[in-house]
């Protein structure tokens, strides 16, 4: 058997089915032979691989976390049989391209305390994709130059194995990531995107959705942030009421990074924006100022059965 280099975590709440393109991108990869691929589901019963599917890859490892309470536990419990030094996180509608496992591997040998990639657009016919996109993670969207960041994408990043084991709150931290980085650069640690390592991203494109998506992912954040950081009420109110203009300056930066990356899109766009911004500001206040509340079953959804949230027409993307 090779030397394991990656350990890649892909998770499904349903069949394999829904994890079959993800696979298949990853069996291509360069370095395929030297990753342990960890499958993650509720029922393993339900996850018949097929041979030609993983044929590449060098070790195949199933783990059964029974039903999902959040989207960090299950994450977080597969890092437990994780063989490589570094955990890479995958998605169901997120697909590598040829080289990014290995540029995963190589930028980790600079000591990084967390490495991402570089994301472009799986569904980009339709305006409320590139709202999406661009609000969520524009700033890691078709960049040319590898740099540090702290500004990573959710559930696409990479870390040593071992710095992942040593978080006890690992699972809070998997399911709001930004309050993670926030914690490995307040150590010291760097984060770092390479250009080398590309996804293509299926992003929300439904109204319902980006709506949903928008206040709940930002609700779960602030909530988390302010409780892992032991916030005083006096701060929590504080940025509550800060918080619209927290979200004006993250609105122009989205606006920005769009009109780099789809500047034909742009105007078409805009409205999402400005009505996702809103939603961004009404999930800070809830968060900061009422906790999670039900985040953690809108966020199992938006996660795990992106077709419910994609335009019609659009959820073949998904398996084809």
């Amino acid at each position: 058997m090779s030397k394991i280099d990656l350990s890649v975590v892909l998770i499904t709440a349903s069949d394999y089915r829904r994890l079959q393109k993800t696979i298949r991108h990853l069996n291509d990869q360069e370095i395929a032979d030297r990753m342990q691929l960890i499958l993650v589901c509720q029922n393993a019963s339900n996850l018949e691989v097929p041979p030609e599917d993983v044929q590449g890859i060098g070790e195949i490892t199933i783990f059964d976390a029974g039903i999902f309470q959040s989207t960090g536990e299950p994450r977080a419990q597969a890092v437990a049989v994780a063989t490589g030094p570094v955990t890479v996180f995958a998605e169901d509608h997120c697909f590598p391209e040829p080289g990014w496992a290995k540029a995963i591997v190589d930028a980790h040998a600079g000591g990084h305390g967390a490495v991402g990639p570089s994301m472009r657009n799986a569904n980009p016919e339709t305006p409320l994709s590139w709202a999406d996109l661009s609000l969520n993670f524009g700033p890691n969207v078709d960049r040319k130059v590898s740099e540090d960041s702290s500004l990573l994408c959710w559930h696409n990043t990479s870390y040593p194995t071992q710095l992942l084991r040593e978080q006890e709150d690992l699972e809070t931290l998997l399911e709001a990531e930004g309050v993670f980085f926030r914690r490995l650069e307040n150590k010291g640690l760097n984060l770092y995107r390479t250009t080398d390592a590309r996804v293509v991203h299926i992003n929300i494109s439904s109204f319902r959705g980006f709506l949903l998506g928008q206040f709940w992912g930002t609700r779960l954040f602030w909530s988390t942030l302010s409780t892992v950081e032991n916030w005083s009420w006096a701060q929590r109110i504080f940025f509550a009421a800060a918080s619209p203009a927290l979200t004006v300056r993250r609105f122009f930066r989205s606006w920005v990074d769009l009109r780099r990356i789809a500047p034909d899109k742009s105007l078409s766009a805009l409205p999402f924006l400005m009505i996702g911004s809103i939603f961004l500001t009404a999930g800070a206040v809830a968060g900061l100022l009422r906790g999670t509340g039900n985040a953690m079953k809108y966020r199992l959804s938006l996660e795990f059965e992106r077709e419910k949230y994609l335009a019609q027409g659009e959820e073949q993307i998904l398996f084809v």
